[in-house]
């Protein structure tokens, strides 16, 4: 069975770009593979960028080829980058919504000079006194 998650990126005005990705979104493994590859919002933009993804680091193609460890998007089996492109939502509580909706169980967000944060959207979690979600620190 999948952990379902989201990958995403804040931009200046709090609008959230971001991915679906399909497998091993709990924080144990998400979270380094983000820290340490991703942790510029440069190398967070270029990741989305390239569409929904089936899996964050995989050792093989979508033909079980052996390959360095990396990303594994639905677009590199054909799938058309349309119907797999970066979203945009208005805010953060929309961007936890819509990636709920999708099964999602936990929500990365690169903010930037704060760098990686994470939610676990299946449960209510606190405002802070800026009204936005307070991630778990990590």
């Amino acid at each position: 069975m999948a952990t379902r998650s989201a990958i995403c990126y804040r931009k200046p005005y709090g609008s959230i770009v971001g991915v679906y990705c399909h497998y091993d979104g709990y924080p144990e493994h998400q979270l380094p593979i983000l820290k340490e590859k991703y942790h510029t919002l440069a190398k967070a933009k270029a990741l989305i960028k390239g569409g929904d993804i089936s899996s964050l680091e995989t050792h093989h193609d979508w033909h079980n080829n052996p390959w360095d460890p990396q990303p594994l998007y639905y677009t590199q089996r054909g799938e058309d980058i349309k119907n797999n492109k970066p979203v945009q939502y208005q805010c953060l509580e929309i961007a936890e919504r819509e990636f709920e909706q999708m099964s999602c169980e936990y929500l990365y967000v690169y903010i930037p000079k704060r760098g990686w944060k994470y939610s676990d959207i299946r449960v209510p979690y606190p405002k802070g006194s800026d009204g936005e979600p307070l991630f778990t620190l990590t």
